[in-house]
């Protein structure tokens, strides 16, 4: 691990916002706000708020927000931006959901 190549880097994420990291290394914090983590494979997603932190293992992530956070990132990134090919389809399902869930039921069924 190099120094020079240790930074910590704040992330704006709007509302219904998506960035998606390749080999990150370090950890996330949430400073503001909540987010969630999408990690290719694994089961669940992770879901963080203000003041929660997670460790990265340099396999790539996608951070998420419903509502606009702030997400601090302090490790190594090797790349950062829009989201792959292959991660559009799911960022759309993504925000799909999110949304069903921000609605809650339909017809004011409990």
């Amino acid at each position: 691990n190099d120094a020079a190549s240790m930074t910590t880097r704040t992330i704006e994420l709007a509302g219904h916002g998506l960035v998606a990291l390749a080999a990150p290394r370090g950890c996330i914090r949430v400073v503001h706000g909540s987010a969630w983590l999408t990690v290719p494979g694994e089961p669940r997603d992770v879901f963080l708020a203000a003041g929660d932190e997670w460790c990265l293992n340099g396999r790539e992530v996608v951070i998420g927000a419903a509502a606009p956070a702030r997400v601090q990132i302090a490790g190594a990134i090797a790349s950062e931006g829009v989201l792959a090919r292959g991660w559009r389809r799911f960022a759309g399902a993504a925000r799909r959901q999110v949304r069903r869930l921000q609605m809650g039921p339909v017809g004011g069924q409990a």
